[in-house]
């Protein structure tokens, strides 16, 4: 899968730049700016790019009810100017009251980190490094 960390606080949203396929790697982008938000996702590779259309799609249209179908294993966080969201598979935005949030195979190796001291940055690398599904560089 991956690791996006998100720290409403510092406006800062992370991600690893490691796509697998079976056992190929990869690298790709997770983060996106879109309006005056970030996005990233989390996931089947085609899922995520779904995602990505209709975020940029919903910007475009005052009817955003058309959501892609996507899988039980997707996830997404939304980091504007001061509010953190969450949204899985159904893609309904839930506000998240924590400071930091992470998705993907390597959250809790990130929040752990981050929670034991860790800058966020160094919280990313260290879940990199436990985590197979989580690759550098950082993004």
């Amino acid at each position: 899968m991956t690791t996006i960390l998100a720290v409403r606080s510092l406006g800062m949203l992370l991600c690893d730049t490691q796509a697998t396929y079976g056992a190929m790697r990869h690298q790709t982008r997770k983060a996106f700016c879109v309006g005056d938000a970030l996005y990233a996702a989390s996931g089947d590779v085609q899922d995520c790019e779904l995602f990505f259309q209709w975020v940029m799609w919903a910007m475009d249209e005052e009817d955003n009810t058309r959501k892609p179908a996507l899988h039980e294993s997707f996830a997404a966080v939304k980091l504007s100017r001061d509010a953190l969201f969450y949204a899985a598979d159904k893609l309904a935005w839930e506000f998240i009251y924590e400071d930091a949030w992470a998705i993907g195979s390597g959250r809790d190796f990130a929040i752990g980190a981050l929670c034991a001291g860790a800058l966020p940055g160094e919280s990313m690398l260290i879940a990199a490094q436990c985590d197979v599904f989580t690759g550098e560089p950082i993004q």
